[in-house]
């Protein structure tokens, strides 16, 4: 319609919420967020009483179930690296991320008049969607400078917060004799809450 062949494809992830129950496992829970190069897997701290664990691409179109193998994964990984931490409870996740096969997102103006672009950030979309947001802005603006610009962002939040991601250190795991060693962070003052769930992994 807009005249730009957009080829943006639903590329599916999954996520286990482990939700820490008991002291101990609130205790060993990592609260620095950690990426396994080797199985594609990070993980990150969600308060006092959850971790996330995350991993997975799969291409299976529009595809929304949750696959009970690909949960298993992240379960066994999650008892493997952390086997202090209980998996007594944890509530499964998977969701659609639009990608382009070159696995860049497009950023910018299209080939007609008014049409910009901001998509396909694949599983960095929370990581890169407002310094590209701040991009699109700044294309509108360059268009049509005399016209005001409404971003779901102001500018300067959009900046400081890509400039925080972009300066983030996340550190990664070293398996070393199948020991994993990380560099831990102070717990940060953040509370959650987790809600009942059951699941056939417990």
């Amino acid at each position: 319609m807009a005249g730009d062949h957009v080829n943006v494809y639903p590329v599916k992830g999954y996520s286990i919420t482990v939700c820490l129950d008991d002291a101990r496992s609130r205790e060993h829970a990592p609260w620095a967020s950690l990426l396994d190069d080797r199985a594609k897997i990070v993980t990150s701290r969600l308060g006092a009483d959850r971790f996330r664990v995350a991993g997975t691409a799969e291409l299976n179109g529009f595809n929304r179930d949750i696959r009970a193998d690909r949960i298993a994964l992240l379960v066994e990984w999650t008892r493997r690296y952390f086997p202090e931490v209980s998996t007594a409870r944890v509530i499964p996740w998977s969701g659609l991320r639009p990608m382009l096969p070159s696995m860049l997102p497009k950023v910018g103006q299209g080939r007609r008049p008014g049409v910009f672009y901001n998509t396909g950030h694949g599983h960095l979309g929370w990581t890169l969607s407002a310094a590209t947001a701040e991009l699109v802005a700044q294309a509108v603006l360059r268009k049509w400078p005399g016209k005001p610009v409404q971003s779901p962002l102001r500018r300067r939040q959009a900046w400081r917060a890509a400039k925080r991601c972009s300066e983030r250190r996340v550190p990664r795991m070293k398996h070393d004799a199948g020991n994993v060693r990380y560099q831990p962070i102070a717990a940060p003052s953040l509370r959650g809450s987790c809600p009942p769930s059951k699941h056939p992994f417990g």
